[in-house]
């Protein structure tokens, strides 16, 4: 398996290398200038050293002095050596002046001068026939001088603008290879960190689904899977959570359902004493009317103890079709201290939902809970249920939402509670707090502050969304939203 690490090195060893060849050639070419430079020089100083043989010779010409003679013979035999022991300067030169022709040329002019070094004080036409050959050869020399030194000139603009393009496009590959490393790194770190920026914002709102990594570099491998490991801890937590909060309502709630099955308990016993009396009275009496009391009170009280047994159980999240009205009746059998009378509800009875029974149930439970113990044993309480579609669905102003966006980034109906109580309401410097964790307004004992923040973990899981409004003396108003699935599924 690769890693990030492993590719950025090998990224960085490949710019490195690329570099010290460039930095290899660039070292090569400027090598090959300055030898050009300095061949320059040999050959500028062989053309200015046969150019002053020849102003050497017009001085021979003008004073007839001897003297200028051996100079000019000095200067062209300097000439000759340079050519001989710098050939390799002038062999770029070839094409242009070829020296096989240009050492002839020497040798001819060379040979000129020293014949007429023979003629001095000879015949005057002689004389005059020496110097006529001696201007031939040179002209013909100076005219391959020339050619030589425009040839140089242009040899050596050459390779200067060879080395100029050499350098610029070594600087572009440079560019470019910068270029794809920076597209290297952004691709092998940056996009990875963007990654688990989504995803870690995303655990934030609790969805808390497999990672895929973006590729297989071991680095993201053991990050999603160490993510994983994290998710199913906070999933397992999550769950522990729930029920340590169920348990904890169940405690609350513990004293009235205790009296509620008090009620049929007491009616079963008092049954029974009854028949028992007029039993032994007479063999007459027809038991059928208190054994049918007690078999209604018997079912009574086992209704009520499968509703705790169901509510305190813990299951997987699993959802299936629901009537809605049988759940808020389940809700208000478990708060006995809550009547009947006090709840008014505004929902179909063939309004069906896709949820998770126990876990609406919950929140239900605390709702009203919160409702009761805000509202004292007076409020009233409307619950309105109904089916919207998601572009209808508006929240009253100043509301404040869970997690979640209200309402849910999607399209289709959505199941949308609306649960208000004509209670005192919730404070304005505690409403924005009351979906936080462990956040209470109760007095110590009284409350764990994680009922309102458990009740937003389970609509969470329905993928749906929670918001509260409460003006200053008007109540609460609670609205819950859910995804209206076309079928029951598993979650």
């Amino acid at each position: 398996m690769t890693s990030i690490a492993s590719k950025i090195r090998k990224g960085a060893y490949l710019y490195v290398g690329l570099a010290l060849v460039f930095a290899a050639l660039a070292y090569s070419d400027l090598r090959y200038l300055q030898w050009r430079v300095e061949s320059g020089l040999t050959v500028y100083e062989m053309i200015d050293t046969l150019r002053e043989a020849r102003r050497h010779e017009k001085n021979l010409f003008l004073y007839d002095a001897e003297s200028e003679l051996d100079a000019s013979l000095s200067f062209i035999d300097r000439a000759s050596t340079l050519l001989a022991t710098h050939a390799e300067a002038f062999a770029p030169l070839e094409s242009h002046v070829p020296i096989s022709s240009l050492r002839p040329q020497i040798h001819s002019y060379h040979s000129a001068l020293q014949d007429y070094r023979r003629l001095l004080g000879a015949d005057v036409e002689q004389q005059q026939a020496a110097r006529t050959r001696i201007r031939e050869q040179g002209h013909r020399l100076q005219a391959q001088l020339d050619t030589l030194q425009m040839a140089e000139r242009a040899e050596l603009r050459q390779a200067v603008g060879g080395s100029l393009l050499m350098l610029i496009a070594g600087g572009l590959v440079i560019a470019l290879v910068g270029i794809g490393a920076a597209w290297l790194f952004a691709r092998l770190a940056v996009r990875p960190m963007n990654w688990l920026e989504q995803q870690l914002a995303a655990i934030g709102k609790g969805r808390l689904q497999g990672l895929e990594p973006p590729s297989q570099d071991q680095e993201l491998v053991s990050l999603a899977r160490a993510v994983e490991r994290m998710n199913q801890e906070i999933e397992t937590r999550n769950r522990q959570l729930l029920q340590s909060e169920k348990l904890a309502s169940l405690g609350t709630l513990v004293t009235g359902i205790a009296h509620e099955l008090n009620n049929p308990l007491s009616n079963i016993s008092s049954s029974c004493q009854i028949l028992q009396e007029e039993w032994s009275r007479s063999n007459q009496t027809d038991p059928t009317r208190w054994l049918r009391q007690i078999d209604d009170e018997s079912e009574r009280a086992k209704g009520i103890v499968q509703t705790v047994l169901s509510f305190a159980r813990e299951r997987e999240f699993h959802r299936q079709w629901w009537p809605l009205r049988e759940i808020l009746e389940e809700a208000m059998t478990l708060l006995t201290q809550l009547e009947r009378e006090q709840v008014t509800l505004d929902i179909a009875a063939e309004l069906h939902a896709s949820v998770d029974k126990q876990r609406l149930l919950q929140v239900l439970v605390n709702l009203l809970a919160n409702a009761l113990d805000a509202g004292g044993p007076k409020v009233a309480i409307h619950i309105r249920a109904e089916l919207v579609q998601a572009q209808d669905f508006d929240l009253p102003a100043d509301s404040i939402t869970g997690r979640r966006p209200c309402p849910p980034h999607r399209k289709g109906p959505l199941l949308r509670i609306d649960i208000r109580d004509d209670g005192p309401g919730i404070p304005a410097q505690t409403l924005p707090r009351i979906f936080d964790p462990f956040f209470t307004t109760k007095d110590v004992g009284q409350g764990y502050g994680l009922g309102l923040y458990v009740s937003q973990a389970i609509i969470d899981q329905h993928e749906g969304c929670i918001a509260v409004v409460s003006p200053a003396g008007e109540g609460s108003h609670f609205i819950l939203a859910i995804p209206y699935e076309t079928e029951a599924q598993d979650s």
